[in-house]
């Protein structure tokens, strides 16, 4: 038997970033950023990463919950305020050849292809609990959980284009997910969609209307979990895995060779991002804006 451990804050330089506990065979991670609004900094993505490997490898662990402290908040995506004083530095840096040297960005891609990569290959079954909104990043982690359960209020959401961001990474890990059609759609408008439009993109895998309803719905998927096999659902999940036929390692590739050389060589080379982070915290329209 598994010996329940209490909860343990995972901290990150800028404080608690999550829970992680285990309880009943199954293992919790709770995110707990209020200050940042669960924003996932690199710090907290190789925790998590780093979790997973370790909770993945052991059979006692029957199933993983993901989840949120935060009322109406799961995660807002990547930390905006860590990534523009990245890019204010770089280009005070850079500022005479006119470019970025972007080597810091370059790795968090690899701890963003990681963490997807090891959600993918987990043995355990991975669920989501989400009660809030999930945007940029967070929206593929919900889409890359084996199970999604959204409460109905909840909104998702890839803005990356309003801040001067192609969000490559994430549409290569959504694509068997959401399927070319709404990929495009939500990548390039960077509007908002409702949790029962992120269950027809097959985003979350089933909404309901409370949050009495979410918990009950979480706890029946987690005790089926706790009935089941679990080298029968690890077999399972990697035969699944191997029909998709993701490749992380061209993923990343791609977001490196595709994605990074526009933001450095291409169009986005005007230092775009670093127009639109400046405009997102001065709660400023970026100058590329001529909507109404």
């Amino acid at each position: 038997m598994h010996q329940d451990e209490q909860v343990q804050p995972k901290t990150t330089p800028a404080g608690v970033g999550y829970n992680l506990s285990i309880s009943r065979h199954v293992a919790t991670i709770e995110l707990n950023s209020p200050d940042t609004n669960n924003a996932l900094s690199p710090e907290i993505l190789g925790g998590i990463t780093a979790d997973l490997e370790r909770l993945g490898k052991d059979k006692a662990i029957r199933a993983i919950l993901w989840t949120s402290n935060l009322r109406g908040i799961w995660s807002v995506g990547g930390d905006l305020n860590q990534v523009l004083q990245f890019f204010e530095r770089e280009a005070e840096v850079q500022k005479a050849a006119q470019s970025f040297a972007l080597d810091s960005w370059l790795k968090s891609i690899d701890n963003i292809v990681k963490l997807m990569q090891v959600m993918r290959e987990c043995p355990r079954p991975i669920v989501g609990r989400v009660q809030g909104i999930a945007y940029g990043n967070a929206v593929v982690f919900v889409a890359l959980c084996d199970v999604s359960i959204a409460l109905a209020s909840s909104l998702f959401s890839f803005p990356e284009v309003r801040h001067g961001f192609a969000p490559v990474t994430l549409a290569l890990a959504s694509i068997d997910k959401l399927g070319s059609g709404p990929l495009l759609a939500w990548g390039m408008s960077g509007e908002r969609y409702s949790a029962e439009e992120a269950r027809a993109a097959g985003v979350v895998t089933k909404v309901v209307a409370r949050m009495d309803e979410l918990d009950g719905e979480v706890e029946r998927y987690l005790n089926a979990f706790r009935k089941n096999s679990p080298d029968a659902m690890a077999a399972y999940k990697a035969g699944v895995n191997r029909l998709l036929g993701l490749d992380f390692h061209r993923l990343q590739a791609l977001a490196k060779d595709g994605w990074f050389r526009l933001l450095t060589h291409g169009p986005l080379a005007d230092s775009n991002p670093l127009e639109g982070l400046r405009a997102f915290h001065s709660q400023r329209k970026p100058r590329w804006d001529v909507s109404d």
